[in-house]
């Protein structure tokens, strides 16, 4: 790639300690106001708000053209005329969105009958499209020199002043629209800052043929790709949904999202530094041993993270959570084993668009879809025939496990000429894992008496400080 300086370790290391340090603030800061906004409002609330988010997300990778991907890799990526064009097709790619997720709203409305005001929210959600669009392009150039610093900042700022909006609603109202309004005020104050905390920039509406047609045949085949991505990562909890009631679903929100809380740290920075770190990387003499080195650590890494959290996860949602929002114990290790191979997966996923080869990634996206949709038909036999007495969330999990690991096993075949695989890293790292499990697993009992004996007490204060108040009240 012309124009683009090699990554040095030390910019790369720099580069991954500002994401884990703003993401781990940014995830740490949405566990916490989901933890506030738990004892404010009832599961079903937030059951509601994941469908909506699911319809966005949906609507977003159906419609995504990989603009933000094309300006990290594109030679023309810091040039005026190109960022307004590519500005220009955002915004046109959001007012279709938005009024796809209007149409949409109807239907939703009928397939989940339950969840009251799920059309309205959907319709207002839309717009959350067009609000994202107005940001500056800026937050797509930082991407491709890792000046993430900035960039971080203005995340967790957005995200601050989005949980203040949210609990304050909810100090006064029960309602899912609570944490829509919690989502604009995010968007908004993200849109808004761009233009004063990045680079500066000013759009213009530009629509250059030239880099239209560079959009469009990057994109073209991302437009598939991205829609099969959606499917096979998260078109099971629609699955979800239908099978649970919103109180349920909103119970599985939230312990999901509890055990993403530090993973999902590692795949931001998985997303945000592998990419661009493949494009320099990609065809070098020294590719395969970089790469390795860092899938290792960052595997490693999170592989002993979700092992404690498939330990004592369960324990924790007992201990902060109200009952309300209590699981049966089987579902955190369950979403921990399917998300490590999910992360394995996620690894070398970007390889093929690091190669400039769009279509062998749609293909990938294609076939992992397949894996999905064979896995799901497998699992309804086999729940009839070998899993009558597994709870169906269980069996579920236990299927998205399958998948994520025949996922993993498909990417590997279709990047297996790249040569930048090594099967001895990969067998370290699930060695090593298991060997975490194995240690939490012994220091568990005594881990957990002495956070009862500490916890209960100052659980019992609270109560009846919380009693007491009431009374006088």
């Amino acid at each position: 790639m012309s124009n683009r300086e090699k990554f040095t370790g030390r910019k790369l290391l720099s580069a991954i300690g500002v994401i884990f340090a703003s993401d781990g603030a940014s995830q740490f800061l949405r566990f916490f106001s989901n933890l506030a906004l738990t004892w404010l409002l009832v599961p079903k609330c937030f059951g509601t708000i994941i469908l909506v988010n699911l319809v966005r997300q949906a609507l977003e990778m159906f419609a995504d053209v990989g603009i933000g991907t094309h300006v990290v890799r594109s030679a023309d990526g810091e040039k005026k005329e190109y960022l307004d064009t590519a500005w220009t097709v955002q915004l046109v790619r959001s007012f279709l969105l938005w009024g796809l997720a209007v149409v949409s709203a109807w239907p939703m409305t009928l397939r989940y009958p339950e969840h009251e005001g799920l059309g309205g929210l959907i319709c207002a959600a839309g717009a959350l499209a067009v609000i994202d669009a107005l940001a500056s392009m800026s937050v797509h150039t930082v991407y491709r020199r890792l000046e993430m610093g900035r960039l971080s900042l203005l995340n967790i700022v957005s995200q601050v002043i989005g949980a203040a909006v949210s609990i304050v609603l909810a100090c006064f109202w029960r309602s899912p629209w609570v944490l829509a309004g919690g989502m604009f005020a995010s968007a908004a104050s993200r849109s808004v800052l761009s233009y004063f905390m990045l680079t500066p920039y000013r759009p213009v509406l530009r629509w250059a043929p030239v880099y239209v047609h560079d959009l469009w045949s990057f994109g073209k085949w991302i437009f598939v790709a991205s829609a099969l991505t959606f499917i096979s990562g998260k078109g099971e909890l629609f699955f979800v949904g239908s099978i649970l009631t919103p109180e349920e679903f909103g119970k599985y929100g939230i312990t999901f999202m509890l055990v993403q809380t530090v993973p999902m740290i590692f795949q931001s920075a998985t997303g945000r530094v592998l990419y661009p770190f493949y494009c320099t990387e990609f065809g070098t003499d020294s590719a395969r041993r970089r790469i390795t080195r860092l899938r290792v650590i960052l595997m490693l890494s999170l592989g002993v993270v979700l092992a404690g959290m498939g330990v004592f996860g369960s324990d924790l949602i007992r201990l902060l959570y109200k009952e309300d929002y209590w699981m049966p114990l089987s579902v955190v290790p369950l979403i921990c084993l399917g998300f490590f191979f999910n992360m394995m997966n996620m690894t070398f996923s970007s390889l093929p668009l690091a190669a400039g080869e769009s279509r062998r990634y749609t293909l990938i996206q294609f076939l992992q879809v397949v894996a999905l949709i064979v896995t799901l038909g497998a699992l309804a036999l086999s729940k009839k025939i070998w899993l009558a007495d597994v709870s169906l969330l269980d069996a579920f999990l236990i299927a998205v496990f399958i998948v994520s690991f025949i996922k993993y096993v498909m990417l590997l075949f279709c990047i297996r000429h790249y040569r930048l695989y090594s099967f001895k890293a990969d067998a370290m790292i699930c060695a090593g894992v298991l060997l975490a499990v194995g240690l939490f697993w012994l220091i568990h009992d005594p881990v957990m008496d002495v956070v009862n004996a500490v916890w209960e007490p100052l659980r019992e204060s609270v109560m009846n400080l919380k009693a007491t108040l009431k009374g006088v009240k």
